[in-house]
């Protein structure tokens, strides 16, 4: 009423800046951000005090660092660093997964993409359209391809890169030594290490299956 307070895109001791929220030569601009009218909320794919913080649709934790797909599809990696596990491309993704010093990821056109460590050609992924891929192995990568065939690549100690030809699969697992997959006959198919009898799995309809060290489990 006094005519002593700034208007709310303005600041300062004169009104002459622009206030936390606002940008542009005329302070009428929404800074990086912020949404809305009066830049009073978070913009699509921002959270947290500041709006600062990008929201996800999925994470995926490694051995030492994680990644993420934000809610506007790119993909965002924190962690430890040391191959560039954490330091992904730019570009749109539709999932992601962090392993031990790598990560890989299905681009928005489906293609395999692999950043970090790339010694064994964990990161070299093979040419053609995926549905999933995953990190999770030593040193080696394996994807679903939209025919529902299995690829991996990397280290094939154990046989564990050497994906049985000509088997559709419904679903993937990645072990740290070996893999398991749901068939479209709803059977378990697994390969790679089998020291343990991980990879000698039972007869039997199953709907979902998980690899992990020395061991596997399915329903």
């Amino acid at each position: 009423d006094d005519c002593d307070r700034c208007a709310l895109r303005f600041s300062g001791p004169d009104c002459s800046e622009c206030s936390d929220r606002f940008v542009g030569a005329d302070c009428d601009q929404c800074r990086e951000g912020f949404a809305g009218d009066d830049c009073d909320r978070c913009a699509e794919g921002r959270a947290g005090p500041g709006c600062g913080s990008p929201t996800f649709r999925s994470v995926d934790a490694g051995e030492a660092h994680s990644c993420g797909i934000t809610t506007r599809g790119t993909v965002q990696c924190w962690g430890v660093d040391l191959a560039d596990q954490s330091s992904p491309p730019g570009g749109q993704f539709q999932s992601v997964s962090a392993g031990h010093s790598h990560s890989c990821g299905v681009t928005a056109e489906g293609t395999a993409r692999c950043w970090g460590r790339n010694r064994e050609d964990q990161s070299a992924p093979p040419p053609g359209i995926f549905s999933t891929v995953s990190a999770a192995g030593s040193f080696y990568s394996c994807g679903l391809r939209e025919n529902g065939t299995a690829a991996c690549w990397g280290r094939d100690e154990h046989n564990r890169t050497s994906a049985p030809p000509n088997v559709v699969f419904r679903t993937l697992s990645t072990g740290i030594y070996h893999n398991c997959g749901i068939t479209d006959a709803e059977t378990i198919r697994c390969w790679g290490a089998d020291n343990r009898g991980q990879s000698t799995a039972p007869g039997g309809v199953f709907r979902d299956v998980c690899a992990g060290m020395e061991h596997s489990c399915a329903l």
